[in-house]
């Protein structure tokens, strides 16, 4: 074995992966985030949600999908950073357009049961889907710093 060959992962790891420390997220017309301050936002926003849902308040939860929306595109605003060809931004706002979407549907039916299954699939598939990559790398980096 060689150099190159042991330490690969780990070099790219600390030298290629993104450090989100010094990114900024819009919160409003005017105003920035730090990146994880942003993620904690969205996070309250998907949990507001959810807990809405479990209540049966099907009014609220359909109140906080357009301010979580408008979180996401701020969000991925920053994604063009790094991702050139703006394929990430085009996933994340595509499907979570869709997803909100029918959210929205099944809380219009006020059924708390299929509304809590949408918004599990949007998590899965859209906040998921980036922590999956971001997320973990992130914190593996983190480990070794």
């Amino acid at each position: 074995m060689n150099c190159h060959d042991d330490y690969q992962n780990i070099t790219a790891l600390l030298y290629r992966s993104p450090d989100f420390s010094s990114y900024q997220v819009a919160s409003s017309q005017t105003e920035k985030v730090p990146y994880d301050e942003a993620m904690v936002n969205l996070s309250n926003s998907v949990n507001r949600i959810n807990i809405a849902i479990k209540d049966n308040y099907f009014d609220q939860a359909q109140q906080g999908i357009t301010p979580l929306q408008q979180q996401l595109e701020q969000l991925s605003e920053s994604c063009a950073g790094c991702h050139k060809d703006n394929s990430a931004k085009k996933i994340i706002m595509n499907e979570s357009k869709i997803l909100l979407n029918e959210l929205d549907q099944k809380l219009d039916q006020s059924d708390s049961k299929l509304s809590a299954r949408k918004l599990g699939a949007f998590a899965v598939k859209i906040c998921a889907r980036c922590h999956s990559i971001h997320r973990l790398t992130y914190d593996l980096k983190s480990q070794f710093e």
